[in-house]
Protein backbone atom coordinates (compact mmCIF):
# COMPACT_ATOMS: atom_id res chain seq x y z
CA UNK A 1 0.00 0.00 0.00
CA UNK A 2 2.42 2.59 1.01
CA UNK A 3 4.59 2.20 -1.60
CA UNK A 4 1.29 2.79 -4.43
CA UNK A 5 -0.03 5.34 -2.18
CA UNK A 6 3.69 7.09 -2.15
CA UNK A 7 3.00 10.01 -4.40
CA UNK A 8 -0.86 10.13 -3.26
CA UNK A 9 -0.85 10.04 0.29
CA UNK A 10 3.07 10.31 1.20
CA UNK A 11 3.01 11.29 4.85
CA UNK A 12 0.66 8.52 5.55
CA UNK A 13 2.44 6.12 3.02
CA UNK A 14 6.41 7.76 4.81
CA UNK A 15 4.41 6.47 8.28
CA UNK A 16 3.42 3.06 7.28
CA UNK A 17 7.42 2.12 5.44
CA UNK A 18 8.75 3.41 8.97
CA UNK A 19 6.36 1.13 10.98
CA UNK A 20 7.20 -1.87 8.49
CA UNK A 21 10.79 -0.65 9.05
CA UNK A 22 10.23 -0.57 12.78
CA UNK A 23 8.84 -3.56 12.97
CA UNK A 24 11.17 -5.96 11.08
CA UNK A 25 14.06 -4.34 12.99
CA UNK A 26 12.61 -6.39 16.02
CA UNK A 27 12.60 -9.48 13.88
CA UNK A 28 16.41 -8.83 12.20
CA UNK A 29 17.99 -10.01 15.71
CA UNK A 30 16.28 -13.20 15.71
CA UNK A 31 19.11 -14.71 13.08
CA UNK A 32 21.50 -14.48 15.14
CA UNK A 33 25.15 -13.94 13.99
CA UNK A 34 26.41 -17.01 12.70
CA UNK A 35 23.31 -17.52 11.11
CA UNK A 36 21.77 -19.70 13.00
CA UNK A 37 17.47 -19.12 13.26
CA UNK A 38 16.71 -18.69 17.39
CA UNK A 39 13.57 -20.51 16.68
CA UNK A 40 15.00 -23.37 15.03
CA UNK A 41 15.20 -24.65 11.24
CA UNK A 42 12.38 -26.20 10.36
CA UNK A 43 9.59 -24.05 10.20
CA UNK A 44 10.01 -20.72 11.02
CA UNK A 45 13.21 -19.83 9.92
CA UNK A 46 12.45 -20.86 6.42
CA UNK A 47 8.99 -18.32 7.24
CA UNK A 48 10.51 -15.68 7.64
CA UNK A 49 13.04 -15.73 4.58
CA UNK A 50 10.63 -15.31 1.83
CA UNK A 51 9.05 -12.31 3.21
CA UNK A 52 12.15 -10.77 4.30
CA UNK A 53 13.31 -10.95 0.49
CA UNK A 54 10.07 -9.87 -0.78
CA UNK A 55 9.90 -6.73 1.45
CA UNK A 56 13.68 -6.18 0.74
CA UNK A 57 13.03 -6.71 -3.32
CA UNK A 58 9.83 -4.06 -3.15
CA UNK A 59 11.93 -1.39 -0.70
CA UNK A 60 15.05 -1.73 -3.33
CA UNK A 61 12.86 -1.34 -6.47
CA UNK A 62 10.47 1.19 -5.32
CA UNK A 63 13.52 3.66 -2.87
CA UNK A 64 16.73 2.72 -5.13
CA UNK A 65 18.12 1.52 -1.30
CA UNK A 66 19.00 -1.57 0.66
CA UNK A 67 16.04 -1.92 2.77
CA UNK A 68 17.67 -1.35 6.34
CA UNK A 69 15.54 -3.90 7.97
CA UNK A 70 17.78 -6.72 6.64
CA UNK A 71 20.96 -8.20 7.24
CA UNK A 72 22.08 -9.94 3.91
CA UNK A 73 25.70 -11.08 5.96
CA UNK A 74 22.98 -13.12 8.42
CA UNK A 75 20.89 -14.61 5.87
CA UNK A 76 24.09 -15.99 3.86
CA UNK A 77 25.12 -17.41 7.02
CA UNK A 78 21.80 -18.76 7.69
CA UNK A 79 22.20 -20.45 4.52
CA UNK A 80 25.06 -22.61 5.59
CA UNK A 81 23.12 -23.12 8.90
CA UNK A 82 20.07 -24.58 7.02
CA UNK A 83 22.90 -26.75 5.21
CA UNK A 84 24.72 -27.86 8.49
CA UNK A 85 21.88 -28.99 10.19
CA UNK A 86 20.30 -31.77 7.95
CA UNK A 87 22.11 -34.84 7.90
CA UNK A 88 22.80 -36.76 4.71
CA UNK A 89 19.21 -38.46 4.75
CA UNK A 90 17.77 -34.92 4.52
CA UNK A 91 16.23 -35.20 8.14
CA UNK A 92 17.06 -31.78 10.52
CA UNK A 93 18.52 -31.83 13.65
CA UNK A 94 16.60 -31.62 16.90
CA UNK A 95 17.03 -28.27 18.01
CA UNK A 96 13.91 -25.58 18.26
CA UNK A 97 10.99 -26.32 16.56
CA UNK A 98 12.71 -28.89 14.45
CA UNK A 99 10.38 -31.98 14.86
CA UNK A 100 11.56 -34.30 12.68
CA UNK A 101 11.71 -32.33 9.45
CA UNK A 102 12.49 -33.93 6.42
CA UNK A 103 14.68 -31.95 3.75
CA UNK A 104 15.61 -28.28 3.08
CA UNK A 105 13.90 -26.02 0.64
CA UNK A 106 14.80 -23.52 -2.32
CA UNK A 107 15.01 -20.57 0.55
CA UNK A 108 17.91 -21.69 1.78
CA UNK A 109 19.83 -20.42 -1.64
CA UNK A 110 17.50 -17.22 -1.70
CA UNK A 111 19.26 -16.97 1.29
CA UNK A 112 22.57 -17.45 0.19
CA UNK A 113 22.06 -15.14 -2.37
CA UNK A 114 20.07 -12.41 -0.14
CA UNK A 115 22.57 -9.69 -1.10
CA UNK A 116 21.80 -10.37 -5.03
CA UNK A 117 18.21 -11.07 -4.79
CA UNK A 118 17.15 -8.03 -2.82
CA UNK A 119 19.69 -5.59 -4.10
CA UNK A 120 18.90 -2.21 -5.70
CA UNK A 121 18.75 -2.59 -9.18
CA UNK A 122 21.86 -1.72 -11.17
CA UNK A 123 23.97 -2.77 -7.94
CA UNK A 124 26.74 -5.76 -9.58
CA UNK A 125 26.19 -9.40 -7.92
CA UNK A 126 28.07 -9.70 -4.72
CA UNK A 127 27.23 -13.34 -3.65
CA UNK A 128 27.31 -16.68 -5.39
CA UNK A 129 26.25 -20.46 -4.74
CA UNK A 130 29.72 -22.86 -4.99
CA UNK A 131 28.75 -25.42 -7.02
CA UNK A 132 29.30 -28.11 -4.11
CA UNK A 133 26.85 -26.23 -1.98
CA UNK A 134 24.30 -26.85 -4.38
CA UNK A 135 24.82 -30.44 -5.10
CA UNK A 136 24.99 -30.67 -0.66
CA UNK A 137 21.24 -28.59 -1.12
CA UNK A 138 19.49 -30.81 -3.60
CA UNK A 139 20.69 -34.09 -1.70
CA UNK A 140 19.24 -32.80 1.30
CA UNK A 141 15.97 -32.10 -0.83
CA UNK A 142 15.46 -35.63 -2.00
CA UNK A 143 12.65 -35.27 0.51
CA UNK A 144 10.83 -31.88 -0.19
CA UNK A 145 7.56 -31.88 -1.93
CA UNK A 146 6.87 -29.12 -3.69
Amino acid sequence: WAVNMWHDVPAKAEKVVKAINDISMLHREMTTADGAYKEGVCQYSYMSIGPQLATAVVYAHSFGEVWPSIHYERLQLMAQWHMDSFDTAGQAVDFGDSHNCRGTMVETLYAALAGDVAAPPGIPSTSSVDACVLRLWASMSYFLTV
